[in-house]
């Protein structure tokens, strides 16, 4: 587990193998989503974290400032 209490992993039954366990989605401005689709990969909090498609939609579709000195896109009303 990783601080905020989110699992990076989850298992996944299969039929190649039933105790897989796959990615899902730490993107830290959506502590609900779970999804496996994942699309890229963002460093946040000096973290590597996976961001699923939906997610990566959102956010590149998003007022966010990228930079500023932290490297971290900051969520609007969070300047």
């Amino acid at each position: 587990m990783r601080s905020g209490g989110k699992e990076r992993f989850k298992p996944e039954k299969g039929l190649d193998n039933p105790l897989r366990e796959v990615e899902v989605c730490m993107n830290p401005w959506n502590g609900e989503c779970r999804s496996t689709e994942i699309a890229v990969y963002i460093y946040h909090g000096g973290e590597r974290l996976p961001v699923c498609r939906r997610c990566w939609i959102e956010l590149a579709d998003g007022d966010y400032e990228w930079g500023g000195g932290s490297g971290q896109p900051k969520p609007p009303g969070r300047r």
